[in-house]
């Protein structure tokens, strides 16, 4: 398995918000995609990402695999990436080799964990309505909740 990103963002960004709900989650690669499927410790919230291989410049992937990986040890190497890096992740035996290569070239080793399977099953939700407002209405009604809760 050989992935490179041009943008490392797309890969950062939803990893760290990803991180305030849950520590450890399994990755899926398959042929066409990253996915990840994960539900905070009070199975309260469940999240699911989806990164398409049209992301990546490089998608090299021989047959789907599972990797696990504590999110915080994740996120504090990509937090090592500039905007200009390119992140390429390459799986070593028991290690998920992470390249960042831009003015300088970096390379880290970041465990992989056995979490024996801890899949979770997605929910089918189905719902007869919708809702269409501009996004500027819902910043603001946020705003007002956050402010005004007591």
């Amino acid at each position: 398995m050989k992935l490179t990103l041009a943008e490392g963002r797309f890969l950062r960004d939803p990893i760290n918000i990803i991180s305030e709900l849950v520590n450890e989650v399994t990755f899926k690669i398959g042929s066409d995609r990253i996915e990840l499927v994960a539900m905070d410790p009070a199975n309260v919230a469940m999240v699911k990402f989806n990164l398409l291989s049209s992301a990546f410049v490089e998608y090299s992937v021989d047959e789907p695999l599972e990797i696990s990986v504590n999110l915080d040890n994740l996120k504090q190497i990509l937090r090592r990436a500039k905007s200009s890096d390119v992140l390429t992740l390459e799986l070593n035996k028991n290690k998920l080799k992470i390249e960042l290569s831009g003015d300088s070239k970096r390379t880290f080793n970041l465990a992989l964990l056995d979490l024996g399977g801890q899949g979770h099953k997605e929910p089918d939700l189905k719902f007869s309505g919708s809702i269409e407002l501009p996004s500027s209405l819902l910043d603001e009604a946020i705003e007002d909740m956050g402010g005004s809760c007591v």
